[in-house]
C-alpha cells in the first residue's frame, strides 16, 4: 500500500475498499469490550481465527472483532452479520458449532437469546429487548468498526467530514 498523498488518494483508496466489500459474506461480530474479555472473548477470537484458517473458511467466513455493545450481561456473544443472529454467553465449543452452522446457513436455536420475562427466543439482536427501543448515536457504529482496523473506520464513512474540511480549504 503507498502512502497517501492527497484527498484524492483517499477517495480513490475509499472507493476501492467500498467495491472488495462484500455484504452478503457472513460475518462473526465479536465483542471484546472489557466486560467480552473478562468473560471470555479472547478464547472466542482464538478458536475463530484457527478455525477459519484451518477449514479454509477465510474468503466464505469474514469475522470482525468490536468493542462492548453494551449488553455486558450476555457476554461473551458472537452477532452475525448480515442476519444479526445474536449468540450470548458463548464457550470455545460454542463458537466451532457456529462457525459449522454458518457455513450451511443455520441457526443454531439452542444458543439463541431466551427473555427471562417472556421465555421466548430471540434470534436477532435487533429485536431483542435490551436494544429494541435505543437509539443509538455516538457508538452506532462500534459494531462495524473493529478499532485495530483502519480500513473498517474508513469503509464507514470514516475521515468523511477531515476530507470534506480539507477540500473546502483547497478551494479558497
Amino acid at each position: 500500500m503507498k502512502r497517501l498523498q492527497s484527498i484524492d488518494d483517499f477517495n480513490e483508496l475509499k472507493e476501492r475498499l467500498e467495491i472488495r466489500h462484500d455484504p452478503v459474506i457472513p460475518t462473526l461480530v465479536i465483542t471484546a469490550g472489557t466486560c467480552g474479555q473478562a468473560s471470555g472473548a479472547n478464547d472466542l477470537i482464538r478458536i475463530t481465527k484457527r478455525e477459519l484458517l484451518n477449514r479454509g473458511l477465510t474468503n466464505k467466513i469474514k469475522y470482525r472483532i468490536t468493542g462492548c455493545h453494551g449488553f455486558c450481561e450476555q457476554e461473551p456473544f458472537v452477532v452475525v452479520e448480515p442476519q444479526g443472529t445474536f449468540y450470548p454467553k458463548l464457550d470455545m465449543d460454542d463458537m466451532i458449532r457456529i462457525i459449522e452452522a454458518v457455513c450451511q446457513g443455520q441457526v443454531l436455536k439452542d444458543l439463541l437469546y431466551v427473555d427471562s420475562k417472556t421465555g421466548k427466543t430471540i434470534e436477532k439482536q435487533k429485536d431483542l429487548p435490551f436494544y429494541k427501543k435505543q437509539v443509538r448515536t455516538i457508538l452506532a457504529s462500534n459494531e462495524k468498526i473493529d478499532p485495530i482496523r483502519i480500513y473498517d473506520y474508513i469503509t464507514n464513512q470514516g475521515y468523511v467530514a477531515l476530507t470534506t474540511i480539507l477540500e473546502k480549504q483547497d478551494s479558497k
